[in-house]
């Protein structure tokens, strides 16, 4: 009844309301009028929904006994439909918010920002060694605030079109008709500009898409790997598969931000596992996987608390019989190796082009608080309206689960499983009372809604654990719970602006 009343709260909200989407005056997201071809344009997202759900149904069956190389091969299998979900989902749109956005959300400095600039530069190392004199201007949007790695990124995307002519002609080839015709009004609307639009422009757009559905997509396997912690196997998995069904990532594909949480959640998993095996090795690729997202977004800096407070839960603060042994030894070699791995690499970034990153983010941390010089918030009303914008972005029944999980923890609020719900929930509450976010809430904290799912495991978890529960009727439950959470995100695609512009 919770589901049904969630589903129908959302719809009611964005359909049946002009309740403002937002923060008249400060920020608001637009609604879109709803498409010619509505109905014709669900069916790919329908037909995809069936598959990914008939593969979540037969692998509940299969994953809890199978061998490692059938699991991998499982978790392949969802990473592939979950690419397609979100391409069928994002098809379900208004028309200019089908594939046609990504050429003007990427190619647009107004929208992104990143391909512009990365199209200036000359040399990329002379790039590097003069950006913080670039971060010194003030700009508060895009570049001014974001370390240079998409930048660089976007290079390295130029570079490789430039040197392959395979994958030239197999972007071409693959290019959607809606995104092609949007190619082409962009060269027209060029051709008088110093740098019109060109063939190879295209490929790297269409390659930058498709990188950014892959990584939103590959989210479901370091987030079944973070419900493994404390879950089993089928538990892990049929959470896993509400990820694609999140609204906020289909909205905002193909911006950066859904790139982000598959770092994060990698992050998460290998200092998480690197601490319960005690490894070296994990502990040094989750240094080197934080840094790398680091030069990409100071996102990622929420993630290194959550990090923090999940390690002193695991050592320290749970129960004496779950906390994990020889607690100083294992933080000490995690923050040695860890450590090791972050400052190797901004000291040879630092050496190797001139760039100090540490600089970078200092100017970031700066520029950003100049955004809300210029464009003045309210602090009182955003932190009314930001948790019911991250609910509805995250989708209503999803967020229903995962509250569900309080009641359980609450139960036994000091067991090793209770710390990701009570963590996870402090460290976003940290980030909301900061007010470091007032505004766009549902895009600018993608990086932290696999969190959500994370959080709902403890409920799900609990249902499996009943003895009147067999296994046909769980995943009856989970088939219920995931179709409510399919039409809440197509209740939000289909009538929400993830975009104001095209400029």
């Amino acid at each position: 009844m919770k589901l049904v009343c969630a589903v129908l709260a959302g719809f009611l909200l964005i359909w049946c309301s002009s309740i403002p989407l937002g923060i008249p005056g400060e920020w608001t997201w637009v609604r879109s009028p709803v498409a010619d071809d509505f109905w014709f344009s669900l069916l790919p997202a329908c037909a995809w929904a069936a598959l990914l759900g008939a593969g979540v149904w037969i692998g509940s069956r299969r994953v809890e006994g199978c061998s490692r190389v059938e699991r991998i091969a499982w978790l392949g299998g969802l990473f592939v439909v979950s690419f397609g979900m979100l391409g069928a989902l994002r098809e379900a749109a208004p028309p200019e918010f089908r594939a046609a956005k990504i050429a003007w959300v990427l190619y647009f400095p107004g929208s992104s920002g990143y391909f512009t600039e990365a199209r200036k530069v000359r040399d990329t190392g002379e790039f590097l060694a003069h950006y913080v004199d670039e971060l010194k201007n003030g700009d508060v949007l895009h570049q001014g605030t974001h370390p240079p790695g998409l930048i660089v990124g976007y290079r390295g995307l130029m570079w490789a079109c430039s040197h392959s002519t395979w994958l030239r002609q197999g972007l071409l080839a693959t290019q959607p008709e809606d995104l092609r015709e949007a190619f082409r009004i962009i060269q027209r609307s060029s051709l008088q500009s110093p740098t019109p639009l060109t063939e190879h422009d295209r490929c790297v757009l269409w390659l930058a898409a498709i990188l950014m559905q892959a990584c939103a997509a590959a989210t479901v396997i370091p987030l079944y790997q973070l419900l493994r912690l404390h879950s089993r196997r089928s538990t892990s998995w049929q959470l896993a598969a509400f990820w694609p069904l999140v609204p906020a990532v289909t909205l905002f594909s193909p911006k950066s931000d859904t790139c982000f949480p598959f770092v994060g959640c990698l992050v998460l998993v290998l200092w998480l596992q690197g601490l319960k095996k005690n490894s070296l090795l994990l502990y040094l690729m989750a240094g080197c996987v934080f840094w790398l997202g680091m030069t990409l977004s100071l996102a990622l800096l929420p993630v290194a608390c959550l990090a923090g407070l999940l390690t002193a839960w695991d050592l320290w603060l749970c129960r004496p019989e779950d906390r994990i042994p020889q607690p100083v030894t294992r933080l000490l070699r995690g923050l040695a190796a860890g450590g090791a791995g972050f400052i190797a690499l901004t000291l040879v970034t630092a050496l190797g082009t001139g760039c100090n990153l540490l600089e970078v983010w200092l100017w970031n941390y700066r520029n950003h608080a100049g955004f809300y010089v210029q464009f003045p918030r309210t602090y009182w009303k955003w932190l009314l309206v930001n948790p019911v914008e991250l609910s509805v972005a995250v989708g209503l029944p999803l967020v229903v689960l995962a509250l569900s999980s309080a009641a359980v923890v609450w139960k036994n609020p000091r067991a090793a499983a209770a710390g990701p719900f009570w963590m996870c929930l402090l460290t976003w509450s940290l980030l909301w009372l900061t007010g470091k976010n007032m505004g766009e809430a549902a895009r600018l904290w993608i990086f932290l809604m696999p969190w959500i799912v994370w959080a709902a495991g403890p409920a799900w978890e609990a249902k499996m654990g009943q003895g009147d529960y067999g296994i046909r009727d769980l995943r009856r439950r989970w088939l219920f719970c995931w179709i409510g959470q399919l039409l809440a995100a197509l209740t939000i695609i289909t009538r929400v602006a993830g975009f104001h512009n095209h400029g």
